[in-house]
């Protein structure tokens, strides 16, 4: 399994992760545009040929991990995952928190699929488990892939996600990081910032 960051350039800097496995290609969040995903993977790759894209995890629905979703998903028709209850939350800007910043997001991916709270999903030879994880956003998941796992804006190193945006909950948030704190070591890649182990 490969991993390739692409840091947005912009203000908050969120993270979109590529993941290349034996069997395909998966994309966690979305807060680029395909051009710089399929630049970075020409990059770290060598390859010539662009980058297909065979499903989308989101992490959650806050604008800034979706504002490349339409564009990406014009280039390749995958599925796109996110947590049970967010496919009424992916469009509305004040779940988004688009409206804060004067975004206007409106698109919901034809391909828009929900995971339940420990679902196991079979992506190529991939078992990735689904944890929901509450308490910066209703949407928040964290994608277990075994030893690595994708923890978007619920963890970071040293801190956690805010809970003062909408649908935010600090005793959520309480009970997402102690479940996360009892699983076994793994390496976090989070929604922002840099990777670090937990535990």
């Amino acid at each position: 399994m490969e991993i390739i960051r692409v840091i947005a350039d912009d203000a908050l800097q969120q993270i979109t992760y590529l993941v290349l496995t034996t069997s395909c290609n998966i994309l966690i969040d979305c807060g680029c545009s395909y051009a710089e995903i399929n630049k970075q993977y020409k990059k770290r790759t060598k390859a010539t040929n662009d980058v297909k894209i065979d499903a989308i995890l989101l992490t959650h629905v806050h604008f800034d991990h979706i504002i490349g979703l339409r564009d990406v998903c014009g280039h390749c028709d995958c599925p796109v995952f996110v947590a049970d209850g967010a496919e009424t939350q992916i469009n509305n800007p004040i779940c988004q928190c688009a409206n804060i910043f004067g975004k206007i997001l409106d698109f919901v991916p034809s391909g828009l699929k929900t995971v339940k709270n420990g679902e196991i999903l079979t992506i190529g030879d991939n078992k990735i488990v689904c944890y929901h994880t509450k308490g910066h956003a209703p949407s928040c998941v964290c994608y277990d892939f075994g030893e690595i796992l994708f923890t978007g804006d619920t963890l970071f190193l040293g801190s956690c996600g805010r809970t003062d945006l909408w649908g935010g909950n600090p005793e959520e948030m309480e009970k997402s990081l102690s479940f996360l704190e009892s699983l076994p070591q793994k390496m976090c890649f989070p929604g922002h910032g840099i990777n670090f182990w937990l535990k």
